[in-house]
């Protein structure tokens, strides 16, 4: 009955970012349109519409592709209902997957240098967004009631990656991608003490943040 769910898409007229969600929620979230609706195939299908791989999907008479266009976490919707939910536990651990921050050679190609530039733009949105939900955090004071770490994974590129790797959905590629993943994740909880646990002071109410 706790389980959320929150899907980020793109209205192409207009290129603004908006969420659909399977509770109820606040009309606006500062800039950001929140729809509350019964989440269906097409809202799914809509919030993974990578053009120009994958064609839109047109709800309500409007046309949306993936959320990423517009923004690749949901720091910008999620963090403000933390005020409006119920924990048990203050300490809540969030968690925000970078599948475009990390990456170690240079660009020798024009298709390279295209690549890179996409990367970088997206990484950059990803970077703003953390600081976005952790000013929030603090301005709206919420860290005096709640115990905040939020967690960063990059993804790491694989050396045989081409350019515009965004757009293979061979078996062999999604496969390994999720591998890549689930090492990335399972590197972080591996350590011998948890980031988030290491607080020695119980009186540290401060906004962590743990890159990886």
């Amino acid at each position: 009955e706790h389980v959320r769910l929150s899907l980020g898409v793109t209205r192409v007229f207009g290129g603004v970012a908006e969420v659909f969600q399977s509770f109820d929620c606040p009309e606006r979230v500062d800039d950001l349109k929140c729809h509350h609706v019964n989440i269906a195939i097409d809202h799914i299908l809509a919030s993974g519409a990578n053009a120009p791989w994958f064609p839109g999907v047109v709800i309500d008479k409007q046309l949306y592709w993936d959320g990423g266009f517009a923004s690749n976490t949901a720091f910008s919707h999620v963090i403000p209902q933390l005020s409006a939910t119920e924990f048990k536990d203050r300490r809540v651990v969030i968690f925000a997957i970078d599948l475009w921050g990390a990456y170690d050679r240079l660009p020798s190609t024009f298709e390279e240098v295209c690549w890179r530039i996409k990367q970088i733009q997206y990484s950059s949105r990803v970077q703003h967004d953390v600081k976005h939900g952790k000013h929030f955090l603090e301005s709206a004071r919420l860290h005096e009631t709640r115990l905040v770490d939020i967690v960063r994974v990059c993804y790491r590129c694989d050396p045989s990656e081409i350019p515009y790797a965004d757009g293979l959905f061979s078996r062999t590629e999604i496969d390994r991608r999720i591998a890549d993943g689930y090492a990335a994740v399972l590197s972080v909880f591996e350590q011998e003490q948890l980031p988030w646990q290491k607080r020695k002071n119980r009186n540290d109410n401060e906004v962590k943040i743990h890159s990886f």
